[in-house]
């Protein structure tokens, strides 16, 4: 995965399994670290805007979002 390019990821296989370099938080981190409301962070996911801004992110089979965000 180029890390230039935002993707949604839908392997079965969780991507901080296949990529350990990166940190995914779930939406209710994001919404804590950039001051968002978990609602707006999901509605951000499904109308794409976090691939907009470059975040790539991950819905796991339960159907719970995942987002990727750099490390400190």
């Amino acid at each position: 995965m180029s890390s230039t390019t935002p993707q949604l990821l839908t392997s079965p296989t969780p991507p901080w399994i296949l990529e350990p370099g990166w940190r995914w938080v779930t939406v209710k981190q994001f919404s804590i670290l950039y001051c968002r409301s978990q609602r707006r962070v999901q509605q951000m996911l499904l109308c794409g805007d976090m691939m907009a801004f470059g975040i790539a992110t991950y819905q796991d089979p339960m159907g719970r979002w995942w987002l990727r965000i750099p490390q400190e």
